[in-house]
């Protein structure tokens, strides 16, 4: 799949405003496991369009905390969006892909009340 499908399969959030938490990643996790990580703490994942335009408007928020969420398409498989200053030239950087590996303790999910 490439990655303007896998953008094509983000859901959309309801409402015009969500509060989003963010949950540091302790261990590596799979998909599965950080979707379990997350729901045994009351939360779940905030979808894609509302963590993209929190850190459109604070573009420096991902120097400090790299964030990311994922959501299932319709198989069912793990997608993802992060950002983050990870980029050669110390600039904010977007991913949108299929998820093939772990997410590192070096992230932070994004998540909202259930």
């Amino acid at each position: 799949m490439s990655n303007i499908e896998v953008v094509q399969t983000m859901p959309q959030g309801e409402g015009e405003e969500v509060e989003i938490y963010f949950i540091p990643n302790k261990k590596q996790l799979s998909s599965d496991q950080l979707e379990k990580e997350v729901e045994n703490i009351g939360l779940k994942l905030v979808d894609p369009i509302a963590l993209a335009a929190l850190n459109e408007a604070e573009p420096e928020f991902a120097r400090e905390y790299p964030n990311i969420t994922q959501w299932r398409d319709e198989n069912g498989k793990a997608c993802f969006i992060s950002f983050s200053n990870r980029s050669r030239d110390d600039r904010p950087c977007m991913a949108v892909n299929l998820n093939v590996n772990d997410y590192g303790r070096s992230w932070f999910s994004g998540c909202v009340r259930k």
